[in-house]
């Protein structure tokens, strides 16, 4: 590597340093509040924006934490669920005999790349054993959904046409891995 280059990513890499310990101190003041919220039993968010300057110009960086206690009692009980504090909230809870309905699935986040023969998928699946994932197809439309404790579900659109039978799965210590080949037309 030339002098000049060397020097180059020097200032670049001590400007990137610089507004990341910006960024970071930011984000520990940030939680350091909402601990304290939290302790005092209050509600509210805290949020830090910080703008650090960089060779192409201002770079800006956005960290929140949104902490909410309302209509809980928040007092130290020994059955750790939620009470409603409320009078009208205790006489549904008592009128309602049927079964509570279960949770609603959670939307997956994952990253989508697509190579020219296949796509390569990545999500965080904490929770979730290989068992209880589940691949189907919906048209052009990839449906993974999860069963058990922890239940998630996407339909991933794909622009070429693929074979559910001939992805390749990876489901370890939470973090799910894909490959989908294309197939030809």
């Amino acid at each position: 590597m030339s002098d000049k280059r060397r020097s180059t990513f020097g200032k670049k890499g001590a400007e990137i340093d610089a507004g990341l310990d910006g960024l970071f101190s930011a984000l520990g003041q940030a939680i350091g509040e909402i601990a304290g919220k939290l302790e005092d039993g209050k509600s509210g968010s805290i949020a830090r924006d910080h703008v650090f300057e960089t060779a192409k110009g201002p770079m800006r960086a956005h960290a929140g934490i949104r902490l909410r206690m309302g209509g809980m009692d928040v007092e130290t009980r020994s059955d750790p669920s939620p009470q409603p504090v409320n009078r009208a909230s205790q006489a549904r809870q008592s009128q309602n005999t049927e079964p509570p309905a279960p949770p609603a699935p959670t939307p997956l986040s994952y990253d989508l790349f697509e190579q020219d023969d296949a796509w390569i998928l990545t999500a965080d699946m904490p929770g979730v054993a290989s068992k209880e994932l589940t691949m189907d197809r919906s048209g052009s439309k990839l449906v993974l959904t999860t069963s058990g404790k922890r239940q998630y579900s996407a339909e991933i659109a794909l622009s070429a046409d693929f074979e559910v039978d001939q992805i390749t799965t990876t489901l370890r210590n939470g973090i799910l891995a894909l490959t989908i080949p294309k197939v030809a037309p």
